[in-house]
């Protein structure tokens, strides 16, 4: 079964060392740069946040953009580019973002 792997990186810094090792395994993909939800609000003119004590603070150390990698892999291929992932990204920091995955009902690739 193929599965679409989902990964949303807070950090920039790690995304092409992540798409270097992906690399090696022949794991191929998109790349889109994206932005919290959160983000998307405090920078909406339809209602901006009120600054109670310094609540326009917290939301603003998330200005940064994202990248959010999209790869369709072989359910066996999981765990081997979970780890390398990881191993790669997450180096004793919290919350740098998510990955998950999910099964793919339908995968065709469109060619000439």
């Amino acid at each position: 079964m193929k599965l679409l792997l989902v990964v949303i990186m807070k950090n920039d810094d790690y995304r092409n060392r992540v798409l270097n090792e992906l690399g090696k395994y022949e794991t191929t993909g998109t790349v889109i740069p994206t932005t919290s939800m959160r983000n998307a609000i405090t920078q909406s003119c339809v209602e901006p946040l009120p600054n109670f004590g310094g609540l326009r603070q917290i939301y603003e150390n998330d200005r940064m953009l994202n990248t959010t990698i999209m790869a369709v892999i072989e359910e066996e291929e999981l765990e081997q580019v979970k780890a390398v992932i990881k191993n790669v990204s997450v180096k004793n920091q919290e919350n740098e973002g998510i990955m998950f995955a999910v099964p793919v009902m339908y995968f065709e690739e469109l060619k000439d």
